[in-house]
């Protein structure tokens, strides 16, 4: 990951390019069924290490897309936007989301069912932690993996009653997105080797010398983006690499 965005925009500003996200989300949804499908074994079984080492291994993005799950809409417009628009690969974090529960379905049944027919609560809430797990570390390594990050900041994802300086989310999966930007290694674009030679240089430098919980944002190293940033960046006449360039020295 090289820059990390929180974005605020109207809710209809990328409409038009409802269509064209979709069939970005449908092939992303392909590929983590694909994905999954090939970790399990005749009888059931799965892999965990091979399903978080490569849970997606179709899926080549620039820009990874957090959201609330009320917003997928918006974030499937803007997935469309940048494809269409700026030649932009994207990956939309809730296409993964479905297949956890797919996955879970496939642990419970084969670990959790009982000779009664019920499902072992114990070993229900096992399943579940280890699918947590391997869907955290899985969408951790494809943000790692991505160019950056565009959060989509908007009242659907944040909670701030009685909130002034610091912003919540209810939200364990935004929660846990926002701190990965935070926590994850900047990985600088080749193109950029000048600059990444700088940063070296200066790292080397300083060497020497389900009641519902609130989980508190730290979102200050996120860029703010707004709607007249998306209108500039929509006309810059630029695509692919060059259209993140764009954006990346988009004076903000």
């Amino acid at each position: 990951m090289y820059k990390a965005y929180s974005l605020r925009v109207e809710s209809n500003i990328f409409r038009e390019f409802l269509d064209e996200g979709k069939a970005i989300n449908k092939n992303n949804n392909l590929a983590a069924r694909e994905g999954l499908d090939a970790f399990c074994d005749d009888d059931g079984s799965l892999f965990a290490k091979k399903i978080m080492d490569d849970w997606f291994p179709k899926i080549n993005a620039k820009v990874f897309i957090s959201h609330s799950h009320k917003d997928e809409e918006l974030a499937i417009c803007l997935s469309g936007w940048l494809g269409h628009k700026l030649g932009i690969s994207s990956f939309i974090d809730s296409c993964v989301w479905g297949y956890s529960d797919k996955l879970l379905k496939k642990f419970d049944k084969n670990f959790c069912l009982k000779d009664d027919g019920y499902y072992s609560y114990e070993n229900r809430n096992r399943t579940t932690s280890h699918v947590n797990m391997m869907l955290a570390t899985s969408l951790n390594k494809m943000i790692d993996q991505c160019e950056c990050i565009i959060f989509l900041n908007t009242p659907n994802s944040i909670s701030c009653k009685g909130c002034i300086e610091k912003e919540g989310t209810e939200s364990p999966w935004i929660y846990a997105e926002i701190e990965a930007t935070r926590l994850l290694r900047t990985n600088i674009p080749s193109r950029h080797n000048m600059f990444k030679k700088a940063m070296e240089a200066r790292a080397d430098a300083l060497d020497e010398a389900m009641a519902p919980i609130k989980y508190d944002l730290d979102m200050k190293h996120l860029i703010l983006l707004n709607g007249d940033h998306m209108r500039k960046w929509n006309n810059c006449n630029k695509t692919g690499d060059n259209s993140l360039d764009y954006l990346y020295e988009m004076k903000l």
